[in-house]
């Protein structure tokens, strides 16, 4: 085989050495080779020798010109690391190829999606176990129609159920996306073009603070269970995701320090996923949510998580689901009361409620740990290291003073924050 340093303008014009079958090595990519048929056909490849065996191997990525030089090259190192971690790329393709129905590719993807460690594994599967392959799986993965896929994501939106067609369709789209690119299939996916059936609508929904004491006096009348409503509880009071709050561990709470640390998600390991954003974050306690973790850490010291799944499975904490659905069933939507409802909506109504009471934007965001405008910017990212505890603090402390006033019936007058602070 001959080697040469590969040009895009090379590799146009190589031809078959006496017309035979030829394959030119590219000196600048280890295994990379650009194979040209005696009709004058190209086609990218790697020669490889696998870890397991030192069995030499061959793999085709694709065909020039449709791919480029550059991108067959960067498609190359891909596989080279994948052989240098032990993997066989030539193989899982030969395996994939004998996934001829959609629900055989499906279960392909979902193998490659759960190496990743991501919190929406078992949602996924959900989905397509209700909702895909009932309709899709026995078809033959490459004869799946845009048609068909339509049909299947109107009905889904008729019986009510908009925003899972959306979902439906994400998830479909990822499968065909992750073949085409692996070089799985080789087909335009039948997802192209399809927009969504259904206009989401963004919630806005805040608690009143009436509708705050109603809630927070009817919650134990309620069959959620105790850990359930202090994660209700500690929502409200700290402003933070539901599944961060159900998901908190003993390590990460410091009832001295009055504060409690959210750690910073390792790439691609689902256990370290503790915030959305995969950022690190410190929370303020201030003396209601001291009380209510104190309490959870005291009943839960033989688990590392502060709220413990009931059920039998080891290691595992409350999920944000659960204890959404708890409140949300319907004897105890009766009890509490409220329109319109779900532990969501706390979130939400902390983080306007703080507006209100005159915090800056930027502190509430901080508060709530989003990726905000700042941290999009350079500076943001990289000269902006403050973490903003004072403000932080001073926000929560605001806000449970707030609270306890609604608690306990009170009026509360309403000054703004940065009018205290001119004036003290």
């Amino acid at each position: 085989m001959p080697k040469i340093s590969l040009t895009a303008q090379k590799a146009k014009s190589l031809k078959a050495i006496d017309g035979k079958q030829t394959d030119y090595w590219d000196t600048k990519t280890r295994g990379l080779i650009l194979r040209v048929t005696g009709r004058g056909v190209k086609s990218w490849g790697i020669v490889y020798y696998r870890q397991s065996d030192k069995k030499k191997r061959r793999l085709t990525i694709g065909k020039f010109p449709a791919i480029s030089l550059a991108d067959a090259r960067t498609k190359a190192r891909e596989f080279l690391t994948a052989i240098e971690q032990g993997k066989d790329p030539a193989t899982e393709k030969q395996d994939a190829k004998k996934a001829d129905t959609f629900e055989e590719l499906a279960n392909l993807y979902m193998v490659h999606y759960e190496k990743k460690g991501r919190r929406s594994v078992e949602t996924y599967h959900y989905r397509l176990k209700k909702y895909v392959l009932p309709v899709l799986g026995h078809m033959k993965a490459e004869q799946v129609a845009r048609r068909d896929i339509i049909i299947l994501l109107d009905e889904i939106a008729d019986r009510g159920a908009g925003a899972m067609s959306n979902q439906i369709l994400a998830l479909v789209r990822q499968i065909y996306n992750w073949a085409i690119e692996d070089g799985l299939l080789e087909i335009i996916p039948p997802t192209y073009k399809i927009k969504p059936r259904h206009k989401e609508i963004v919630r806005k929904r805040f608690l009143s603070p009436d509708e705050i004491k109603q809630l927070w006096d009817k919650l134990d009348s309620t069959n959620a269970t105790l850990p359930v409503k202090t994660i209700t509880r500690l929502c409200l009071l700290t402003g933070q995701r539901v599944g961060e709050v159900s998901g908190a561990m003993h390590q990460e709470i410091d009832l001295k320090a009055k504060i409690w640390t959210l750690p910073e998600s390792e790439k691609d390991k689902k256990e370290t996923e503790r915030t959305k954003n995969h950022k690190a974050h410190i929370v303020p306690l201030c003396p209601m949510a001291l009380k209510l973790f104190a309490q959870a850490i005291e009943l839960s010291k033989d688990s590392p998580y502060i709220f413990p799944s009931p059920r039998k499975i080891t290691g595992r904490s409350i999920t944000a689901k659960a204890a959404v659905k708890a409140v949300s069933r319907q004897p105890n939507r009766e009890i509490i009361g409220i329109d319109n409802f779900t532990i969501h909506d706390l979130r939400r109504t902390v983080g306007t409620h703080l507006t209100k009471l005159g915090i800056e934007r930027l502190h509430v965001s901080k508060l709530m740990n989003h990726k905000t405008i700042d941290r999009e910017t350079v500076t943001g990212m990289v000269y902006d290291q403050n973490d903003y505890m004072p403000e932080k603090r001073a926000a929560l402390e605001r806000w449970e003073n707030y609270l306890t006033s609604i608690l306990a019936g009170e009026e509360f007058n309403v000054v703004p924050f940065n009018q205290i602070k001119k004036n003290g």
